[in-house]
């Protein structure tokens, strides 16, 4: 799939550093980037969410020739960036390098009390993520980590779609229910 030429400028100007290309990035991704990372941390306050995506964009600013820069067009720019989101949200440092968005764009960094129990907390659905049916953490995988809507990994998986967002909420359900027994998320 060719990137469309308004997002392959975009992207262009961006790689070359320039400040209004990547606000407008910014502006037209970031709401698609929150609702994934919100979809995939729906303990996460709206703040934290917020914080994430301005960790992740600052991640791409000043890492944008090996992030940005890989982007083929196989798929959508909002993918993408949605699959790089999660991939990254377990991955970000304790503490924000100097930002290229405007301040009101900004937030103070996390403390590390809040990032050791951010790590923990990664670590304990690592974990509970194995004790989960294989057929689940497979679908589980496929739309919260790889973005793919349930319907697409349904036909991956040869499964109905129907039946497939029922496997995906029971799964959704006992992860909620064995997280919250361990204490690592609220009930």
């Amino acid at each position: 799939m060719p990137i469309p030429p308004d997002q392959r400028r975009l992207i262009e100007a961006c790689l070359r550093g320039d400040q209004e290309a990547w606000r407008r990035l910014w502006e037209e991704q970031r709401p698609h980037v929150a609702r994934i990372l919100a979809a995939c941390h729906r303990h996460k306050r709206p703040v934290d969410i917020e914080d994430l995506c301005q960790e992740l964009f600052t991640l791409l600013w000043e890492d944008r020739g090996r992030i940005l820069g890989n982007f083929q067009g196989r798929c959508s720019l909002a993918s993408y960036l949605g699959v790089v989101a999660v991939r990254r949200a377990s991955r970000l440092p304790a503490s924000r390098p100097s930002s290229p968005f405007p301040p009101d764009l900004q937030d103070s960094a996390p403390s590390i009390l809040e990032s050791l129990d951010q790590a923990e907390r990664i670590q304990a659905v690592r974990q509970t993520l194995s004790e989960l049916a294989p057929r689940e953490l497979l679908l589980v995988q496929l739309v919260h980590l790889k973005g793919l809507s349930p319907g697409r990994a349904a036909g991956l998986l040869k499964l109905r779609p129907g039946h497939a967002r029922v496997i995906l909420h029971r799964a959704r359900e006992r992860l909620g229910a064995l997280l919250s027994k361990k204490g690592v998320f609220p009930p």
